[in-house]
């Protein structure tokens, strides 16, 4: 068993391999004339992207680089163009972060403004609109426990911020050019760090809908009062604002496929759902006992996954894994992993989990992890956590099924 999950591990590192976020941007630069340019890159995968940038551009090149702690930043050549913040919770370094960049943005005199998202740009830029931080901590928090996705949480967080939702494509006056990596699924350019150079399609009505759906009373009043309008795509701004999305969830779940299959195994895509926690198990599960031995099925996807008071260590992708040991038959692998290296508040990228694991486990035992979302503690002492520190990249969760050959 523990031979399977080292050849899906080395599966798993190639196919994010081909995905490099420099490489990525480097490609794609090579197509455009920027003419002068001004770099802000933000996000888990900022530092990678950026080196992707300054590969093709003049290395003497202004930028400013905003990412995760944690994240290696040694390729890039300036340490003090790079400013670190917390994540997903913004805290005072996001707001001085959100800060520099508008400010950076607007006065710039650069022919172009290159802007590099990532997943995580969200909580890295925290420009509060008429509310103060730890009540935008508080929303945050709170309707992440409270189980919305990804595009409910960034719709409320665009209608709360000056920086999102477009307002980095504001604060410069003249070209303006996203190049993003996407951590959602089938995301849009402004469902990605909450669209800071792009038109923001939701509404202040669509924004009042969830605060309403998720938040308690007390604090649906506080975002009521300061939600605010954000760029809007009939706005003249966007006609100096391009957009380009150069890699995906769907990229990464096919690249893990692909070297799946050059190791042998009969392995297929399917296509992403939006799924709970609980669903995305039951699927997993589903799908095991539908399997021929050597084949696989894989699916990335984002569950929602609502959190309790005083949780434990853990997060979606661990959990998911423990939810499904119990019911898998003995000749399964199920694989769960964040792609950005970090599952939640652990220090585990996730895990891979087989069904002959299930004689080793007390389930009384496994059943309070799960309610307390601790299944950190879980897989450290199963012995089934997957190694967690930055990749440096970030396409959403990726999950797969396994009947071994």
């Amino acid at each position: 068993m523990n031979s399977i999950r080292s050849s899906l591990e080395i599966a798993w590192h190639e196919a994010l391999h081909d995905l490099d976020p420099a490489h990525l941007v480097a490609q794609h630069l090579k197509t455009l004339d920027l003419g002068s340019v001004l770099v802000i890159a933000v996000g888990k995968a900022a530092p990678a992207m950026a080196q992707g940038a300054l590969q093709i551009l003049d290395p003497k090149t202004n930028y400013l680089v905003i990412t995760t702690d944690g994240t290696d930043t040694s390729r890039l050549p300036n340490q003090e163009q790079i400013l670190f913040a917390a994540h997903p919770i913004p805290d005072p370094r996001s707001m001085h972060a959100a800060t520099s960049a508008l400010q950076l943005a607007q006065q710039s005199q650069k022919d172009s403004l290159l802007l590099l998202v990532s997943g995580g740009a969200s909580a890295l830029l925290c420009a509060p609109n008429h509310i103060s931080l730890e009540m935008k901590r508080r929303v945050t928090g709170g309707l992440m426990r409270s189980g919305a996705n990804i595009q409910e949480l960034n719709t409320v967080r665009r209608h709360l911020s000056t920086v999102k939702g477009g307002g980095l494509a504001r604060a410069f006056p003249r070209r303006v050019h996203n190049v993003i990596l996407s951590d959602v699924i089938g995301g849009l350019p402004h469902d990605i760090g909450s669209g800071p150079g792009v038109a923001d399609p939701t509404t202040l009505r669509d924004a009042h809908a969830i605060a309403e759906k998720y938040l308690e009373p007390s604090l649906q009043e506080p975002c009521k009062q300061a939600f605010r309008e954000t760029l809007e795509p009939s706005d003249d701004v966007l006609d100096r604002v391009t957009a380009e999305i150069v890699a995906a969830p769907k990229d990464l779940a096919n690249g893990f496929v692909a070297k799946l299959r050059q190791q042998g195994w009969d392995a297929h895509g399917h296509p992403s759902q939006s799924l709970s926690a609980e669903q995305l198990a039951g699927w997993l599960v589903n799908t095991a006992y539908t399997l021929s031995p050597g084949q696989g099925s894989v699916m990335a996807c984002e569950p929602t996954l609502s959190v309790p008071q005083n949780a434990g260590r853990g997060g979606r992708a661990g959990w998911v894994a423990l939810r499904t040991l119990q019911s898998l038959p003995d000749d399964v692998i199920v694989w769960a992993a964040a792609s950005d290296g970090v599952d939640g508040n652990s220090d585990h990228a996730g895990a891979c989990v087989g069904g002959a694991d299930k004689t080793r486990i007390d389930t009384t035992w496994v059943d309070l992890c799960l309610e307390r979302r601790d299944d950190a503690t879980a897989h450290q002492r199963l012995g089934t956590a997957l190694e967690g520190k930055p990749t440096g990249a970030n396409y959403t969760d990726i999950y797969g099924v396994f009947r071994l050959r």
